[in-house]
């Protein structure tokens, strides 16, 4: 007996017909490659660390508990830049899929707030690094392999680099914020499938009422 073909779905699609109000005929919303899907999430999860153990710092009411947490801040911050790199590594060979039925504006405004998203991914952990190196502090990678030190010690230095390093911090939790509710916006407002394509254990086709 032949089985309808709406009963069987693809586990791990490539592409499926968008669902968004402003969808071009025939379009297919790509599906994420996993491992940019597992980057991202991954990278989300750590940011999140890295603010939350920022907070609990703020918090802290002795110098030891202080100063465990701002090493964790910085081997948490060291693997922001190395998950960056290689979510970039995805974006240089051309991994990243488009989609059609986003208008010009709706593009751009995406690509420019990616782009901003990407260069504070670097800018703040290079920050953070060079705020260590100046201040005489070691990094180590994941808080186990030891990174060069990027400047001289320098105290004065130091200071400004910590102001620019925490003006980039909430300029990228900013953009972060925005991120998630331009996803929310597509879910909840164009009702297509671009959350669904980015989420951790395989893309979902969004449920058609």
């Amino acid at each position: 007996m032949d089985i309808p073909a709406t009963t069987a779905l693809p586990s791990q699609p490539d592409a499926w017909p968008d669902t968004g109000p402003d969808a071009i005929p025939g379009a297919h919303h790509p599906a994420y490659p996993a491992a940019l899907r597992r980057l991202h999430w991954i990278s989300a999860l750590i940011l999140l660390g890295a603010a939350a153990i920022v907070l609990a710092r703020a918090l802290a009411d002795d110098g030891s508990t202080e100063k465990l947490l701002t090493e964790l801040h910085r081997a948490v911050g060291s693997c922001i830049l190395v998950l960056t790199l290689l979510r970039l590594g995805w974006r240089l060979k051309g991994a990243l899929p488009r989609h059609p039925a986003l208008s010009p504006l709706l593009r751009l405004a995406a690509q420019g707030a990616h782009t901003g998203l990407y260069l504070l991914l670097f800018a703040v952990p290079l920050l953070g690094w060079s705020l260590s190196s100046a201040a005489g502090k070691p990094v180590r990678l994941a808080g186990l392999i030891p990174l060069p030190a990027l400047l001289g010690r320098d105290r004065d230095l130091a200071d400004d680099l910590a102001h620019w390093h925490t003006l980039a911090g909430y300029l990228l939790l900013g953009l972060v914020a925005l991120h998630v509710a331009a996803a929310l916006w597509h879910f909840a407002v164009r009702k297509d499938n671009v959350l669904y394509s980015m989420l951790p254990l395989g893309p979902l086709r969004r449920p058609h009422p």
